[in-house]
């Protein structure tokens, strides 16, 4: 099954709306939930589990027949960031991932579809290691969508949140090739 592509990144100077240019993007992975019949989800935490090891996963995507994920094409790098909240002895950790999109029919009818769903992304972090924010039980939700149109500028910005921090898919995973995870 191929994936949905949101194909919001131009190929070329004259397909680039109020004068954006081409250049390098980040895709970044979106899989609804309910779509999924598994997931990636963190390993067993217990006191031998290595700090290094605390945001690795187990388990592979399983899509139910003819889903598969959402391909979005980022016009700049994602940015990840994440913060411990809660009282003493119940804190937890919120993870964010912003996302600035090229402005586009696709771009705007994804966030009205997705706005309201629960999702896993997955996307490649400054170190170029595949990490997945969300998982099974605990999902991330789109929070902020704002999208600008000026002369020089037509964009979209994605703000996906997820009640936990990002974790870290195995080395061989291919969101293009779910047989290679």
């Amino acid at each position: 099954m191929p994936l949905e592509c949101i194909d919001i990144a131009p190929d070329s100077v004259e397909n680039c709306p109020i004068g954006i240019e081409p250049g390098i993007f980040d895709d970044v992975y979106v899989a609804v939930r309910t779509h999924l019949t598994s997931a990636p989800k963190p390993i067993a935490r217990t006191g031998t589990t290595t700090a290094a090891n605390w945001n690795t996963t187990t388990g592979s995507f399983v899509f139910e027949q003819g889903k598969s994920f959402s391909k979005l094409q980022c016009t700049d790098s994602p940015k990840y960031t994440d913060k411990i909240e809660g009282e003493s002895g119940s804190r937890g950790v919120k993870g964010t991932l912003e996302v600035m999109l090229q402005r586009s029919p696709a771009a705007i009818g994804f966030r009205g579809k997705h706005k309201n769903a629960a999702l896993i992304v997955v996307y490649k972090d400054g170190d170029g290691r595949w990490c997945q924010l969300g998982y099974i039980g605990r999902t991330a939700k789109v929070v902020a969508g704002d999208s600008e149109l000026s002369a020089a500028k037509a964009s979209i910005m994605l703000q996906f949140e997820a009640p936990v921090e990002q974790l870290y898919l195995p080395d061989n995973f291919d969101p293009d090739n779910l047989g290679g995870n």
